[in-house]
């Protein structure tokens, strides 16, 4: 189970780092390793989608897979009864289902965004925060709260370039939309 929680873990930052080639060689690995135990282990169901997700969703541009992969991870973590891993699921899922056009994403990921909140995760908060706010940041009338959501994930969350970068670029874009000088 260490070695699928790692190998997600990286199969995410290859995602992050555009690194396709080596993100799909590791999650072909994680596939042969967990293809007998996924039936009766679901903190390796949760490994195995999450990654999943992560490379449809970021690198290969398939958001039904994405969804998919992000539900059966959710569904996993609700059978382990892992709360974090349960709302990051549902932010995950509910970017995925926002992607397909679905109107009820946007609730969804507020809603697993406040539950991260509740359960005082603050990195994945500000993470799910700044992935909410860059949604919001595309429609005009939520632009007071997606400005509200990057700036207060850039004001408590240091040494996060990731973090960092999605928030000044939400903020950037909320700016140019308001018409503010760059």
């Amino acid at each position: 189970s260490t070695y699928l929680e790692t190998a997600g873990i990286f199969v995410s930052a290859f995602s992050l780092a555009g690194q396709r080639l080596s993100g799909r060689a590791l999650l072909a690995r994680m596939e042969r390793q967990t293809g007998s135990t996924l039936e009766r282990e679901p903190l390796h169901v949760l490994w195995l989608r999450h990654a999943q997700h992560r490379l449809s969703r970021m690198l290969v541009g398939e958001p039904w897979a994405a969804w998919r992969h992000a539900e059966e991870a959710l569904a996993a973590a609700e059978r382990v009864g892992n709360q974090r891993w349960i709302a990051r699921m549902q932010s995950e899922a509910a970017l995925a289902e926002i992607e397909l056009g679905s109107p009820q994403g946007e609730a969804r990921l507020l809603a697993a965004l406040e539950k991260l909140r509740e359960l005082g995760e603050p990195l994945g908060y500000h993470f799910t925060a700044v992935k909410a706010a860059r949604w919001l940041a595309t429609r005009e009338e939520r632009g007071a709260a997606a400005e509200e959501l990057a700036s207060a994930a850039l004001q408590r969350i240091q040494g996060s370039g990731l973090i960092t970068g999605l928030a000044l670029w939400t903020l950037s874009l909320v700016q140019s939309r308001r018409g503010d000088a760059a």
